[in-house]
C-alpha cells in the first residue's frame, strides 16, 4: 500500500473514530435524559391530588402572612385577608352550627360591616361605627318579613320599619 493510500485511510478512520465518540455521548445523554424523566414522571404520579393541613398562610415577598386559611379548635372554618402592615381587613368564616359570614374591617382592625346567615337561613346585614357598634341593621326573618333598624351612638333605635 502506498503511502499517501495509507494517510487516506489513515484519516478516514480518525474521522469515524470521531463520529463513534459523537455518537455514543448522544446516547449516554440521551439516557440520561429519559433516565431524569422517568424520575420525574414518577414523582409527579406519586404526588397526592390534595393536599390537606389545619391551616395556611399566603405570605407577600417580605414574608407577612396576607391571606390565612385555617379551621379552629371548635370546628369554625375561616380566611382571613390582612393588609400590608399585618391587619386584618376581610374574614370569611364558618361557624360550627354552619353559619356563614363576611366581615370587612377598618385600618384600624374594627369590624364595620358584618354580613351573613343565622343557622335557621335567616340573612342578616350590619354597618357598624368605628367603635364597632351597630348602627344600621337589616335582617330578613324566617317567614320573608324585613326588618331595618337605624340606632344612635348609644345604641338607641331612632327608626325600625316595619
Amino acid at each position: 500500500m502506498e503511502r499517501h493510500e495509507f494517510e487516506a485511510l489513515l484519516a478516514r478512520v480518525e474521522g469515524l473514530e470521531r463520529r463513534l465518540r459523537v455518537a455514543v455521548a448522544g446516547w449516554v445523554v440521551s439516557i440520561a435524559t429519559v433516565a431524569v424523566l422517568g424520575v420525574a414522571v414518577q414523582q409527579a404520579v406519586s404526588q397526592p391530588e390534595v393536599l390537606r393541613a389545619r391551616s395556611f398562610e399566603v405570605v407577600d415577598a417580605a414574608g407577612r402572612v396576607r391571606i390565612a386559611l385555617a379551621v379552629g379548635r371548635d370546628g369554625s372554618s375561616g380566611l382571613g385577608l390582612y393588609d400590608v402592615a399585618g391587619r386584618v381587613r376581610g374574614v370569611l368564616s364558618v361557624l360550627p352550627d354552619g353559619s356563614p359570614g363576611l366581615g370587612l374591617y377598618d385600618a384600624a382592625g374594627q369590624a364595620r360591616i358584618g354580613l351573613g346567615l343565622l343557622p335557621d337561613e335567616s340573612p342578616w346585614l350590619s354597618l357598624l361605627d368605628a367603635a364597632e357598634r351597630e348602627r344600621i341593621a337589616l335582617d330578613v326573618f324566617p317567614d320573608g318579613s324585613p326588618m331595618l333598624t337605624l340606632k344612635d351612638a348609644a345604641g338607641r333605635v331612632l327608626f325600625r320599619a316595619p
